[in-house]
């Protein structure tokens, strides 16, 4: 039996007669009727239920992106014990902060992290509010009641207290982003090729690291910067996919397999390798809650993807996922 028909009444989408001719089948097959409920099990443990509609609105938005992309593209110059552990936090989705202040450097002031598994939120003197995703980095390098400036790797979202006296600026490679009295989330690891900001509420201004003004962005407004060659574009976004993270969602637009996982990488401290070319350049769209397990999300992976999957625990070291 297709897991198909499942995915279709689980979701919402099959007619009458699908949802007939499958549950008269399900009393005759045991085999089919065991299926069906570990697999609504493994739905109620891994979908969001909110976005019963998501398929319908992910068209209509990538419709409207695919134009927009159409547009011109700018180049910038610049001159100048795992899983029990994990799981623990991933259900609680805990926001924790873990400050180190340096008083021995007066460039560094203080440095916010939050590890895999974990989004951690931090509040500033004048309640401002900061959520770090998985993996991420905040430091502050100078505070001072005129200016803050903060350099942040990894991934943040920022719900700023405007002050027309004090400059608010976060540095990342290869751009600066200036606070205008906003709410906007950066992405920023490392190791991904695209450094992108999204605006959902105020105006932020892009600048190059000498200053020069790049963007300045409005509502909905998201910004992708391509590290390799410094060209950059900007579209519209829906407000509801720009910080999923923050609220405990896995947000996969037209996201590749090999995209998936490198998020599920990060929140599960785990290393993914996919065998498989043609599966990991496949696009696919889902929105699923992170409060479950990384084999939760894997089976779901299988259902809707196809894949298959092993994992390997080792002793040192990140555990490894290999799909084929």
């Amino acid at each position: 039996m297709s897991s198909n028909i499942i995915l279709k009444i689980l979701a919402g989408q099959a007619n009458e007669k699908e949802k007939t001719d499958f549950f008269t089948n399900c009393e005759k097959n045991t085999e089919m009727k065991e299926e069906f409920i570990r697999l609504k099990n493994l739905w109620a443990l891994s979908v969001d239920e909110k976005s019963s509609d998501k398929n319908k609105r992910f068209e209509e938005y990538w419709k409207q992106i695919r134009r927009q992309r159409s547009g011109g593209i700018r180049k910038i110059a610049f001159g100048v014990g795992k899983y029990a552990a994990i799981v623990i936090i991933a259900f609680g989705l805990a926001y924790w902060v873990r400050p180190k202040v340096n008083t021995g450097s007066e460039q560094l002031l203080q440095t916010f992290t939050s590890g895999p598994g974990s989004v951690s939120s931090i509040e500033l003197s004048d309640g401002s509010k900061i959520w770090l995703n998985s993996g991420s980095v905040l430091n502050f390098t100078e505070k001072s009641s005129k200016r803050v400036v903060a350099k942040l790797s990894g991934e943040a979202y920022f719900e700023i207290k405007h002050d027309p006296d004090r400059e608010f600026l976060v540095d990342v490679d290869k751009i600066r982003i200036r606070d205008i009295g906003t709410e906007f989330n950066i992405r920023a690891y490392p190791g991904d090729e695209n450094i992108s900001a999204s605006l959902k509420n105020g105006k932020i201004g892009i600048l190059s690291p000498a200053n020069n003004p790049l963007v300045e962005m409005k509502p909905n407004d998201h910004f992708v910067l391509k590290r390799s060659t410094n060209k950059y574009t900007v579209w519209k976004t829906d407000p509801q996919f720009i910080a999923g993270w923050k609220d405990g969602k896995f947000v996969f637009i037209d996201k590749s397999l090999r995209e998936m996982c490198d998020e599920l990488e990060k929140w599960y401290g785990v290393k993914i390798f996919i065998q498989n070319n043609l599966l990991e350049s496949g696009k696919y769209t889902s929105i699923l809650k992170r409060t479950t397990t990384i084999k939760h999300m894997l089976e779901m992976l299988k259902v809707t993807t196809g894949i298959n999957y092993k994992i390997e625990m080792n002793k040192d070291g990140y555990d490894t996922i290999i799909i084929k």
